[in-house]
């Protein structure tokens, strides 16, 4: 049986009727290219013609039950300034929040809630759309990726390494004895956003000459559940580029995304206390993203040290290696474990929105990408665990580190639980 319209669609529709019936001329659903070259894509553009011209107003409609936000009020300020249109409108099923209310005074922006509908449309044409309204993405069916090997050959390839190891490189130097234990294969949980995001990009201008244009692309990034990382993704498997993304917080990371270089004095130019800004200062440092340097006249300087995130198309997605299968509640192997997120999706919603700063969620998904996980002891009792890309079947270090001391103390217990 096929699906009716969304709730959000029915919403934008009456909204269509409502301003036809006034006598406006109403384009639903449709794209508009701004002053910046960037691209928007506006639910209602309502126009009116005037003795002198013709009014144009942009309308976002939002079928929600939660309260409307200022970044959302803001993000259309932003839009209504780029189209040059004559004015924009926020129409919501539910309310604002004072921030919302405050930062709309003085601009050519109206906000409409549940109320002033109620005046226009009654109660009985809006219900049905506030009843199942919704603002949060919501997760789909969980997706696991099938590994390419089996246990029983990601076996024979640890034991292969820890033989080669014990033989050591020219006349035996470098020699390592370990002992390999259990061999497990491991499910991680990744979180994968589709965001619409606007991007800033270098084109040619002339002959030799460039512009910096914006423009809104469509992207799938992807959050490791357990530590909260972004990652990267290609065919060579998962990468963790960008640890810092799980230890600042927006403000940090919206400094490190706008200023190649900045002072403490810059930070108080932003409207910072010297105190506050010093905090933000020794973050950024600890986190490895600025070094501080202080020249000849005497005040410090920070200085950008990783690579700024730009485009999130660049980034991969796990989807995008077209290895997904059904979702799975068990895997025919003798050793499975599946770790459980420890980060909840609210707070990787906030930092999709903090490294892209006009980023729009559409949709959020987990996903359980395979990893061969084994313990390798060695003579002095000593342990470690080392971990193997189950799709790329390449020796993951960064993953091995992060996740080792649950692995262990999961295999350790699977391991009692076998001789009991």
């Amino acid at each position: 049986m096929s699906r009716g319209p969304s709730k959000g669609v029915l919403f934008e529709r009456m909204l269509c009727r409502l301003f036809e019936s006034k006598g406006y001329r109403v384009t639903h659903n449709i794209k508009l290219r701004g002053r910046s070259g960037a691209e928007h894509q506006i639910d209602l553009l309502v126009e009116y013609e005037c003795p002198l011209h013709i009014s144009r107003v942009i309308i976002e409609a939002k079928a929600y039950t939660s309260p409307i936000n200022k970044e959302k009020v803001m993000k259309l300020i932003q839009i209504v300034d780029d189209l040059g249109v004559d004015r924009g409108i926020i129409i919501t099923t539910s309310y604002f929040t004072p921030g919302a209310v405050e930062i709309a005074k003085g601009r050519n922006i109206d906000l409409w809630d549940r109320k002033k509908l109620l005046e226009l449309l009654g109660e009985a044409a809006i219900e049905g759309v506030i009843a199942e309204a919704e603002e949060q993405p919501t997760p789909e069916a969980e997706i696991y990726i099938m590994p390419r090997k089996t246990l029983s050959e990601a076996r024979a390839v640890a034991e292969g390494l820890v033989r080669k190891r014990a033989k050591g490189g020219l006349f035996g130097f470098g020699k390592v004895i370990e002992y390999l234990e259990e061999v497990l294969l491991v499910y991680v949980p990744y979180y994968e956003i589709d965001i619409q995001a606007t991007i800033t990009e270098s084109r040619p201008k002339g002959i030799f000459g460039r512009e910096l244009v914006r423009k809104m692309v469509t992207a799938s990034v992807c959050f490791d559940g357990v530590t909260g990382e972004l990652i990267k993704v290609d065919q060579r498997g998962i990468h963790y580029d960008f640890p810092w993304t799980s230890y600042l917080g927006a403000e940090e990371i919206g400094i490190l995304r706008n200023y190649p270089q900045f002072t403490i004095a810059d930070l108080r130019g932003l409207g910072y206390s010297d105190y506050k800004a010093r905090r933000l200062a020794e973050r950024l440092t600890a986190s490895g993203c600025y070094i501080a340097q202080r020249p000849r006249r005497g005040y410090t300087i920070y200085i950008r040290n990783v690579t700024n995130i730009g485009d999130p198309r660049l980034l991969g997605s796990i989807s995008g290696l077209n290895l997904v299968m059904p979702a799975i509640k068990e895997v025919k192997e003798e050793k499975v474990i599946t770790l459980n997120p420890k980060v909840e999706e609210g707070l990787i919603i906030q930092r999709v929105k903090a490294l892209w700063s006009d980023a729009e969620v559409k949709r959020l998904k987990k996903v359980y990408y395979p990893f061969f996980a084994w313990i390798l002891t060695t003579e002095d009792g000593g342990k470690r665990l080392e971990m193997m890309d189950g799709v790329s079947l390449r020796i993951k270090k960064s993953i091995s580190d992060r996740l080792a001391p649950i692995l262990i103390k999961a295999m350790e217990r699977s391991q009692s639980s076998d001789r009991s």
